[in-house]
């Protein structure tokens, strides 16, 4: 992605902030056969672990790791809001002549992919994923054994990636005028959609 002194983050706070809101990502490897595989999958991510999930034992993404160098990638998408042309017209321009664009935060961050295989260690990882995505409960701690979440355990597979490279883009407007930027946000919160008010 094209990355621009305007719309980088002010601190490693910020791109931080917005893989660690996220909970859906892409896990991207190399594939043997030249084309990336790209897997959607639930997460949590902490400074001192890294990114981690799960996935099925089967999935390609563990061949194309064994196949490869185990680097691999993860990328999130926040807040992405089109802004149309007459909202981002400068000055007493045709507002028909604008051009529009979007307003995103993406975080792309790379490293070395860690596999684990052992039953405690992936029920560790779930157990995480649990604390995040179901902060409620209404669920039994996994564990190995011969209870029905450990008997789970053998097909499936966690991945710790390392965040060793970090590239971040948070698109909302850093080339504008404070007054440009008021007035786009004053449409956004007036369009009112769910990521519009995150952007703004």
């Amino acid at each position: 992605m094209l990355l621009n002194r305007y719309d980088a983050p002010q601190s490693d706070d910020e791109w931080r902030a917005v893989l660690a809101g996220q909970t859906l990502g892409q896990f991207v490897v190399n594939g043997a056969d030249g084309l990336p595989v790209v897997v959607p999958t639930h997460y949590v991510y902490s400074e001192a672990r890294g990114v981690e999930f799960h996935l099925h034992g089967q999935n390609p993404a563990f061949a194309a790791l064994a196949a490869g160098d185990g680097r691999a990638g993860f990328a999130v998408l926040d807040a992405p809001a089109y802004i149309p042309t007459g909202w981002n017209v400068e000055g007493d321009d045709d507002p028909a002549w604008a051009a529009p664009t979007s307003y995103f935060a993406a975080v792309q961050v790379f490293g070395r992919a860690h596999v684990i295989e052992d039953a405690a260690g992936v029920a560790e990882v779930l157990n995480r994923q649990f604390a995040r995505l179901q902060p409620e409960g209404g669920h039994h701690r996994v564990e190995a054994g011969a209870n029905p979440f450990g008997r789970m355990l053998p097909a499936i597979k966690a991945v710790r990636l390392e965040v060793e490279e970090v590239r971040a883009k948070l698109k909302f407007g850093g080339n504008r005028t404070r007054a440009d930027q008021a007035r786009i946000n004053g449409h956004l919160e007036a369009r009112a959609r769910p990521d519009d008010l995150r952007a703004a």
